[in-house]
């Protein structure tokens, strides 16, 4: 990129992560931390690009995740439990030992989730300004799609 001879020499130089008030600076005034970190953010979040969902492929691997898989067979002993003390002084217990289970395995899923849209932003934010680099540099200003959405 740039005829550098690796790519993270741009994306440590000129990586779109500003996040300082120059103004302020200059002037002697407090920093504006909250309205510069919105201001910085602003373009990246109504590019159509961006990936702030998972893909369809994505979603299904969570349930393959072995933290995921343990969970689940854990639900299943608990269900066969309960189904198995049906009836029984043990019956309370073992419906709350499955309703327990399943909220585990609830709160895995959605962290699993959040994790891989995190690491997706993370991706995009890191590799996006070097696309936008070489797309300027072959002569396409600005893609058609973030045309559209910026209009």
């Amino acid at each position: 990129m740039l005829q550098h001879a690796s790519i993270n020499t741009f994306v440590r130089h000129y990586s779109v992560g500003i996040h300082v008030d120059a103004q302020a600076i200059v002037w002697g005034l407090p920093q504006e931390k909250r309205l510069m970190h919105f201001a910085c953010s602003m373009s990246r979040s109504i590019d159509p690009r961006r990936p702030y969902k998972l893909m369809t492929e994505q979603s299904r691997s969570i349930n393959e995740l072995p933290s995921v898989c343990a969970l689940q067979e854990l639900v299943e002993k608990c269900k066969q439990a309960w189904d198995a003390c049906y009836g029984k002084k043990k019956y309370k217990r073992a419906v709350r030992k499955y309703q327990q289970a399943l909220c585990e395995l609830r709160n895995e899923r959605q962290q699993q989730h959040n994790c891989l849209v995190r690491e997706n932003l993370e991706r995009y934010k890191n590799e996006q300004p070097v696309i936008d680099s070489e797309r300027q540099l072959s002569g396409k200003v600005v893609d058609e799609e973030v045309i559209g959405a910026l209009q």
